[in-house]
């Protein structure tokens, strides 16, 4: 099982996408479990036993620290019936005490991180700060926010950069919030030539977001859109038992949902505005490229400081699958 599973993350962390988001968690997080994905590192496999997870098992999996959820088509009574069948005699030894999560970093101005990656015929662009919990009061206008900036093919982020200007095939940026912590990401792609280019693109988009109100008909399409396309989501009983285990894990209360769609509705042109200003942040970005330094760095330079990263060892031969010219993925 560990082959098997470092085979495949031989394969997936040589991209320059997997590479990207690597070096932006790390630089956004530090030290705590954010900056690190739930599969882990391929250093990390080689250290995992049969008893180390015998020992994680016994202190994490236990039943004062679990939930079960139940969708789809059963009622109460026979859902408290199937759990005290097959779990009613659960019981372990000792207490459960949450892990201590360390602090992550705090706001640094603008810098850009390139991860160094010669031959590439195109770079890879995250840009983005530390930001919103789905617990802030401003988290419902937020959503909003994040739609018109860059949520989708007509967000403002996308008609810069790709429909006006031509530098990619696809750009997008919003906010992730989790409990204990969220961020601000954008991420687009564009030939090496115009790397420098792409990042200002998204700059000057990121200054003109803070600088006045969205037009009425834009604000209305997008909550119209995010209002409408809530029920579409939540077709299935995995979804919503994704919607349950979100509000139990973010300590939210039991009426979010409601709360949330009320908050998209009620939201104004002022609103979106305030919380562009005070959410975003363009003199803290953190900036990660992903290319080929010798071809980007000095116009990089022109835009922030640039601390150059190499790229893991033996991460050449993932180029080949690496997207066309203009960020069109090959077949």
């Amino acid at each position: 099982m560990q082959q098997q599973q470092k085979m495949g993350m031989l394969i997936s962390t040589k991209t320059p996408e997997y590479l990207a988001e690597r070096e932006m968690r790390r630089q956004m997080y530090g030290s705590h479990p954010y900056s690190r994905t739930p599969s882990g590192e391929l250093e990390d496999l080689d250290a995992v036993t049969i008893e180390a997870l015998r020992e994680w098992w016994a202190e994490h999996v236990r039943p004062e620290n679990c939930v079960l959820y139940f969708a789809g088509d059963i009622t109460p009574d026979d859902a408290f019936k199937l759990a005290a069948k097959h779990l009613g005699d659960w019981k372990v030894e000792g207490t459960f005490t949450p892990p201590t999560l360390p602090e992550a970093p705090g706001p640094k101005q603008t810098h850009i991180y390139l991860v160094d990656r010669p031959g590439s015929v195109q770079s890879q662009i995250r840009i983005g700060h530390r930001s919103i919990t789905r617990s802030d009061p401003a988290y419902f206008t937020s959503r909003v926010l994040g739609q018109i900036f860059g949520g989708g093919f007509n967000s403002r982020l996308n008609k810069a950069v790709r429909v006006e200007k031509g530098l990619t095939y696809g750009a997008r940026g919003g906010f992730n919030a989790r409990r204990f912590g969220g961020e601000l990401q954008i991420s687009t792609f564009t030939k090496t030539p115009s790397t420098a280019e792409t990042v200002k693109v998204v700059m000057n988009e990121i200054e003109k977001m803070r600088a006045a109100p969205p037009e009425a008909g834009e604000l209305n399409d997008t909550k119209t859109y995010i209002v409408g396309s809530f029920p579409g989501d939540r077709e299935t009983p995995e979804a919503t038992v994704g919607d349950l285990w979100m509000i139990e894990t973010q300590n939210l209360p039991s009426d979010y949902l409601q709360r949330l769609l009320k908050g998209v509705r009620d939201t104004t042109a002022d609103d979106v505005l305030n919380a562009a200003k005070s959410l975003i942040d363009p003199k803290n970005m953190t900036v990660i490229v992903v290319g080929e330094a010798k071809q980007i760095k000095n116009d990089l330079e022109k835009i922030a400081p640039v601390t150059v990263v190499n790229a893991p060892a033996g991460e050449e031969e993932a180029r080949d699958g690496e997207a066309a010219p203009g960020g069109e993925e090959k077949p």
